[in-house]
């Protein structure tokens, strides 16, 4: 699981989910996260307007011997990746 924070910087109203980010394995291996309610509170999705956040937590179902390397988040024009150690 990873806790993040989603903040709309933008003039605009926009939405978030928790499908915008992957988990990049060391492999190559790209994970979306699962549905999960613990941890809590679960970053799920929703909308946001100008200056409003969103904190959670994502949850990703890691294989075994598999080494997560970076989180990527996309939505829609907003890129951001994020090194996991």
């Amino acid at each position: 699981a990873v806790e993040i924070t989603v903040e709309n910087v933008s003039r605009q109203p926009t939405t978030y989910s928790a499908y915008f980010a992957t988990v990049l394995l060391a492999d190559g291996t790209v994970i979306t996260a699962v549905v999960s309610p613990e941890p809590d509170p679960v970053l799920a999705g929703g909308a946001l307007d100008p200056g409003a956040s969103a904190r959670g937590w994502l949850t990703y179902d890691i294989p075994t011997g598999g080494t997560p390397t970076q989180l990527d988040y996309d939505a829609f024009n907003n890129h951001a990746v994020f090194a996991l150690r």
